[in-house]
């Protein structure tokens, strides 16, 4: 979006608090709307479209403090980009809001039809995206010093077995050490810093978004963030992927993600055997890369939203589709040599029978 103004309300610590009290509220009873916001901004302008992105449900009754957005916005725009099925009647009230938009989009496949019935208006699937420049890597893939890169959610038999790795065999594995909710102290700095860690990592995990959550998405598979933006690095992918027709309608190349159990003490042996085939390696990343620049840069999932609202594609949309087009022919044309065996082959491959990786 090249000609945008973003209003974004600023938090005092009384309405950081009355939020709060709105969500619990709103949990039981649309009478949440009653309790003051604390703060506000009021939309000044008339404008063509508004868009509207929120992570989870609780994030719908900040809608209250922007004041006369809607009368201010010819065309409402709203995409909600977790919503778990099961949740959708506990969030009734809140979810409501929904209904002052003319479109609607949600990135959990599996909850657009009860959310559908829910507002009673359409709801459309919306995937995640990934700034597919951003994320590009460099030319030289020899480069890439990290050897297994993991991000988020993983399993402790797998860290403890890639932990071992790096210990015995000078496995560079790169894995988050914090938990719990932090907050980054520059986003833009948080996301130049995880795509620059993916440009330079050779293998990246990537499962089922929410894959050790079984009693809050009741088993509902979905397509998370880390797949587009591990392809988008070049990375070749490891994991356990939703089994559902989505997944294969927007990676439908072969090995887009290499199969391994969430739970994978073995994974040492995996990562031996297809350092043994460099060649395979290489046609992964490059297919990977050209997938996303293909069809999962944001200019495809704004293109989407701008058909639904029949409004005309940008200047700046055909400007970026071109440069997508120049990267993807330029990594079509320089595949480049294999990257570099990190020795697992050799260290493990001389002690352990070799499982070779599902495909």
């Amino acid at each position: 979006m090249e000609d945008a103004d973003l209003y974004t309300p600023v938090h005092t610590r009384s309405s950081r608090f009355l939020e709060k009290l709105r969500n619990r509220l709103a949990d039981g009873t649309a009478a949440y709307r009653l309790v003051p916001t604390g703060t506000a901004i009021e939309i000044e302008r008339n404008y063509e479209i508004g868009f509207f992105l929120v992570q989870f449900a609780r994030d719908l009754v900040s809608f209250d403090m922007i004041r006369r957005w809607r009368q201010r916005t010819r065309i409402a725009v709203c995409v909600i980009e977790e919503l778990w099925a099961a949740d959708i009647e506990r969030f009734r009230h809140k979810l409501k809001r929904l209904q002052a938009f003319d479109h609607v989009f949600c990135g959990c496949a599996g909850s657009v039809a009860r959310l559908s019935a829910a507002i009673g208006r359409p709801v459309h699937y919306l995937p995640p995206g990934v700034d597919a420049l951003k994320f590009a890597p460099n030319r030289d893939d020899n480069l890439r010093a990290i050897d297994v890169c993991a991000i988020g959610r993983q399993s402790r038999e797998t860290h403890r077995a890639l932990v071992q790795l790096s210990r015995e065999a000078g496995l560079y594995y790169h894995h988050d050490t914090l938990v719990g909710p932090f907050t980054a102290r520059e986003p833009s700095e948080h996301r130049r810093l995880l795509a620059n860690t993916i440009k330079h990592s050779r293998y990246f995990l990537a499962n089922t978004a929410k894959i050790d959550q079984a009693h809050e998405t009741q088993h509902q598979a979905e397509v998370g963030f880390r797949f587009f933006e591990g392809m988008a690095g070049g990375a070749v992918l490891l994991g356990t992927p939703p089994k559902t027709p989505v997944f294969d309608e927007l990676f439908d190349w072969p090995d887009a993600v290499i199969e391994i159990p969430f739970h994978h003490s073995g994974i040492g042996e995996t990562l031996a055997e297809l350092d043994r085939q460099p060649e395979r390696l290489t046609r992964i990343r490059r297919d990977n890369l050209t997938g996303i620049l293909r069809r999962h840069d944001w200019l495809y999932r704004w293109r989407r939203i701008l058909e639904h609202a029949g409004l005309p594609e940008t200047r700046q949309m055909a400007l970026r589709e071109r440069e997508l087009e120049r990267l993807k022919q330029r990594i079509v044309s320089t595949a480049g040599a294999p990257t570099r065996p990190n020795g697992l082959q050799t260290v493990i491959g001389s002690n352990h029978s070799v499982t070779p990786a599902k495909t």
